[in-house]
């Protein structure tokens, strides 16, 4: 039995923080998640066929090569789960991780990808916090 199928049972477990950073597969690669979203919608949908759960969702803004499409994928997947709470992370750069190497978004596009977030967001009555990393 896998995870995603025992947790479909358990009734006091309720609500999941998931770490999703993108809706993206392209940047979920680069980031070396280590799943794409067909793995997430098939945990997901497993999780909540006979005890629904709420979600919190923490996602990266502006992570190397990010685009406005990669955000948009990222906000379909936010307005089908309809979590409890986003979570938006800015991206802060590291020499000691591998997305140093990636060409690295100006913080005006950071910013820019940031506003598309709570905008959509706001639209859509998702509640979100944004944890400016400076």
């Amino acid at each position: 039995m896998n995870f995603a199928n025992k947790l479909k049972y358990l009734k006091k477990i309720d609500l999941i923080n998931a770490s999703l950073e993108s809706g993206s597969d392209r940047l979920l690669q680069l980031m070396n998640k280590g799943f794409i979203m067909k793995e997430f919608w098939d945990f997901y949908n497993e999780v909540n066929t006979i005890n629904k759960k709420n979600f919190y969702l923490s996602i990266i803004s502006g992570f190397p090569t990010e685009t406005i499409d990669d955000c948009m994928e990222t906000i379909k997947v936010i307005k089908k789960v309809r979590p409890k709470l986003v979570n938006i992370n800015t991206f802060l750069d590291s020499v000691y991780t591998p997305a140093h190497q990636l060409k690295q978004l100006s913080e005006e596009e950071i910013n820019k990808h940031t506003k598309v977030y709570t905008k959509s967001l706001r639209k859509n009555f998702i509640r979100y916090m944004v944890n400016l990393d400076e």
